[in-house]
């Protein structure tokens, strides 16, 4: 990472990018599921991780984060709502966009799609008579939690103040959505990646609500 470096998530919190799974698997450099990406190995997780998905992170010089995933059901479940404990399981690589793997490595338990960039919208919508943070896939934006944990939403706003920000956040699929034929591996709960520049290997949380 360069100090030029140009963020692709919006640097207003107020402002996300929706994200949707699309049919190809291969249309852009924003993927899920299938074979992990050329070239990208693991340190952390190593030969037990497995391939979630891709989502652009800069521009000029252009750079994607890969997200790997390596838990049980049962730790997956334990982990939900604790920030320190979720990133145990998750491992975030930067790299330049390119082509999966021709091997098996790493591949996910999740068929191959392509992830939609649509148009930088507002990160709030209505909801009756009030207005709530967006629950859906998204690049950037504030992080949407399902169940209203005050110790939860104190360590993300501590972790804001060090210089974090959500880069990208995962629902379960819904009807605007390719319907996905396995397991989602975070259940009925949201999924959340944060970051901060320069986006070295200290630079990254994760936590999930289930």
């Amino acid at each position: 990472m360069t100090p030029a470096m140009r963020l692709v998530l919006p640097a207003l919190l107020d402002v996300s990018i929706p994200l949707r799974i699309g049919p190809e698997p291969d249309h852009g450099v924003a993927r899920l599921g299938g074979r992990a990406p050329a070239g990208v190995s693991l340190a952390k997780l190593g030969s037990e991780g497995r391939y979630f998905a891709t989502v652009p992170l800069t521009e000029d010089p252009d750079r994607v984060v890969s997200i790997f995933i390596g838990f049980t059901l049962d730790e997956m479940l334990d982990a939900a709502g604790d920030i320190n404990s979720g990133s145990a399981f998750v491992e975030n690589v930067v790299h330049r966009p390119g082509p999966r793997r021709n091997d098996r490595a790493y591949e996910s338990e999740i068929a191959a799609y392509s992830l939609v960039l649509e148009a930088p919208r507002e990160d709030m919508v209505e909801d009756g008579d009030r207005y709530v943070v967006r629950s859906s896939h998204k690049i950037g934006g504030r992080p949407y939690f399902m169940h209203g944990d005050p110790m939860l939403e104190s360590a993300v706003a501590a972790l804001e103040r060090e210089g974090f920000r959500q880069v990208v956040q995962f629902d379960l699929p819904g009807a605007e959505d390719e319907p996905i034929a396995a397991d989602w591996p975070f259940g009925d709960g949201v999924f959340h990646v944060l970051g901060r520049p320069p986006f070295g290997e200290g630079d990254w949380r994760a936590f999930w609500e289930n």
